[in-house]
């Protein structure tokens, strides 16, 4: 996963997740930290992602995910989330 600036933010935004027993793990994404910024995940993966803002306000995030097929073909879509 890839993610662009296409809007100003309001405050800083994180992507994290945390292991089976609740403890941090890398973040997925991070404002502080420049772009832009890819997160691997492994065919058939179930993951859940924590979103934190620190500050009010609307933010819109537009990520790209590309993937490549176990023939080599390679796919990517993109989409804008708004919080």
């Amino acid at each position: 996963m890839r993610g662009l600036a296409s809007y100003a933010l309001p405050g800083a935004m994180t992507i994290f997740q945390n292991g089976a027993f609740g403890e941090p793990l890398p973040r997925v994404f991070d404002t502080h930290q420049p772009l832009p910024q890819s997160y691997g995940l492994a065919l058939g993966t179930h993951a859940h992602a924590n979103w934190t803002f620190d500050a009010q306000g609307v933010y819109r995030m537009t990520f790209t995910v590309t993937a490549t097929s176990a023939a080599g073909q390679p796919s990517s879509a993109t989409e804008t989330y708004t919080f």
